[in-house]
């Protein structure tokens, strides 16, 4: 995404309403923050095919239903009907399972950039207003991490894999909802491993998995590539086994086996197809000794050192502390 004046206004005046609906206390407010949240950020989808159109027609379709139930819910006067509405209004803003589909079809017409920002930033507000529910979502949980982990098997679109995860880790999050300080946790570092991710995909012009294994940049390229892919698997000591542990750790403390369980079967097919992403491509230069590959590039060894350095530290303070 270039950008100029006007996606930076756009970008600085979607960024006012997540704040606004995020730190209000006033439902008006709220919902006042959500929508210059979603009339800014449609412009930016703006880009010069027919997909993107779809895309962003789509996305404000259904983002349109999601408020005028939150509406419905602030209106009607019964507590228990209205904080329902309101919660569901919210998880189908976010794209949770099984309200999920529309995401995946918005997200093949979007840049990285800006499917960066619907995966992460767009979340803040739903989660803030779920979050003051304090109530927690077993079964959407469970249907998020079922279906991301399982529909994500049979894509080969990078943005759908990208897509389904994301539905998969919002599974997480609404088990950490009830906890303020968890759940943004947990965004941070899911946000900094996708950013990290999708910059590498972007430069790299990798659009669907086959684009991998005949993608010809320099085996340092790849190999930092495929660190990001073990971040968002979250296979130890990358950056994103810290969140798994967080959120794995807290539902053995609260005695939730089952979603514990669950929790760890879905990983073991998440961290499959994101192995399988990045198989072909270093088996075409299985020869090469990678140990012996010159480290010329310092964005690439920092991006590789935060995602794999970053672990150990995080779970060395926590046992210190």
């Amino acid at each position: 995404m270039n950008m100029n004046s006007t996606k930076m206004t756009f970008m600085n005046t979607m960024m006012i309403g997540v704040m606004v609906s995020t730190c209000s206390n006033s439902w008006m407010m709220i919902w006042a923050g959500l929508e210059i949240s979603l009339i800014s950020f449609i412009p930016l989808m703006e880009k010069e095919s027919v997909l993107s159109t779809e895309s962003s027609i789509k996305y404000f379709i259904m983002q349109s239903i999601s408020s005028s139930m939150m509406i419905l819910g602030m209106i009607m006067s019964m507590k228990t009907i209205s904080w329902t509405l309101i919660s569901y209004s919210m998880l189908i803003k976010m794209g949770t399972a099984p309200f999920h589909m529309w995401m995946i079809s918005v997200s093949e017409g979007m840049t990285y950039m800006n499917l960066f920002i619907m995966l992460t930033v767009m979340k803040m507000p739903p989660m803030t207003i779920i979050n003051y529910n304090m109530t927690e979502n077993p079964i959407m949980s469970m249907m998020s991490l079922i279906m991301g982990s399982l529909m994500g098997l049979n894509q080969t679109s990078t943005r759908k894999i990208l897509t389904y995860s994301s539905v998969y880790n919002l599974g997480f999050m609404l088990t950490l909802s009830k906890t303020t300080s968890n759940w943004m946790w947990f965004l941070f570092i899911y946000s900094t491993m996708l950013a990290m991710t999708m910059m590498m995909m972007n430069t790299l012009s990798i659009s669907y998995m086959n684009q991998m294994s005949i993608n010809n940049k320099n085996i340092l390229s790849k190999l930092n590539l495929w660190i990001m892919m073990m971040s968002m698997s979250g296979l130890p000591p990358s950056i994103g086994f810290v969140n798994k542990l967080m959120t794995i750790e807290l539902m053995i403390q609260k005695n939730q086996m089952l979603m514990s369980s669950m929790m760890i079967m879905t990983s073991l097919i998440v961290s499959f197809y994101y192995t399988r992403m990045m198989f072909s491509s270093f088996m075409f230069q299985s020869m090469s000794m990678k140990w012996q590959t010159k480290m010329n590039n310092k964005m690439y060894i920092s991006m590789s050192m935060l995602s794999i350095m970053t672990s150990p530290i995080l779970i060395t303070l926590k046992c210190i502390s």
